[in-house]
């Protein structure tokens, strides 16, 4: 059946050939490209393909946060503040007829009596604002480097993390590093690994990553990681799965965790 859809194909676009080709012999090759590229269905379905493909990204990019921070200041004539520092005469009257009521045991006048100085020398004014009062921000946006079109142009602060599978880098990760290595050397960088390696390891963000990126990077360190078992292949599952039958490697193998604590100090390396 499908030789018959060919040669029907094929002799489907041989009757379409201008008058001055009609002599002409086609090759199946010929008829089937000149069918194939003439074809109105064949070219419909591949523009439909192309539109589904351009919709399946968009989706995508709308799935990643876009961030938006506005910032604004404002310098105030003075600070804002409760001022109750006319409410120390009625607490202090308040305070000498508890005292002199007999209420109190004697023993605790002394000390209490020294405290309520202290208060009533201290000023009862409370502070609610500074006078300088601002901030500033800008626009985040996360972006999967699997996506073509990228441009660092409109960004002064750049952060790259990976995850690491059998001791290797995100090939879409690493090629946007080698494309954009130029570009990158004049951003504020950060460089981030997700792993199971412990921080600090001599070397391992060195084996990922070019000397100049490492050495312009305001942020760079690995921090942490977590097992995604559902997403492992086949192959790492069953490697995993003979090591785990290990009791000398269960033994020492612990659940890697993402690191909050060096998240916090990654962020605030970048904020500088």
């Amino acid at each position: 059946m499908k030789k018959v859809t060919l040669v029907m194909l094929a002799l489907t676009a041989v009757m379409q050939l201008p008058a001055q080709e009609q002599g002409r012999t086609l090759s199946l090759e010929e008829a089937l490209e000149m069918t194939l590229s003439d074809n109105p269905a064949i070219r419909a379905a591949e523009f439909n393909r192309r539109a589904a493909q351009q919709e399946r990204r968009a989706a995508i990019g709308l799935r990643m946060p876009q961030i938006g921070i506005t910032g604004s200041y404002a310098y105030l004539g003075k600070d804002i503040e409760i001022d109750l520092n006319n409410m120390k005469a009625p607490v202090q009257n308040l305070a000498g007829q508890i005292l002199q009521s007999g209420m109190i045991p004697s023993d605790y006048i002394p000390s209490i009596s020294q405290m309520l100085s202290g208060a009533m020398a201290a000023s009862w004014a409370l502070p609610l604002q500074d006078r300088s009062l601002g901030f500033v921000g800008g626009d985040v946006t996360v972006c999967n480097v699997r996506e073509r079109g990228i441009s660092l142009a409109e960004y002064d602060t750049v952060i790259i993390g990976s995850c690491v599978y059998m001791f290797k880098l995100d090939k879409h990760i690493k090629r946007f590093l080698r494309r954009n290595e130029k570009a990158l050397m004049g951003k504020r960088l950060g460089l981030y690994l997700c792993c199971y390696t412990t921080p600090g390891t001599d070397g391992y963000l060195e084996h990922f990553f070019s000397p100049e990126l490492l050495a312009h990077a305001a942020a760079k360190d690995i921090l942490g990681g977590k097992m995604q078992y559902e997403k492992m292949s086949y192959a790492y599952k069953q490697l995993f799965g003979a090591l785990m039958t290990s009791p000398q490697y269960r033994a020492q193998y612990a659940e890697p965790q993402l690191d909050i604590a060096r998240i916090d100090a990654f962020a605030a390396a970048m904020r500088g």
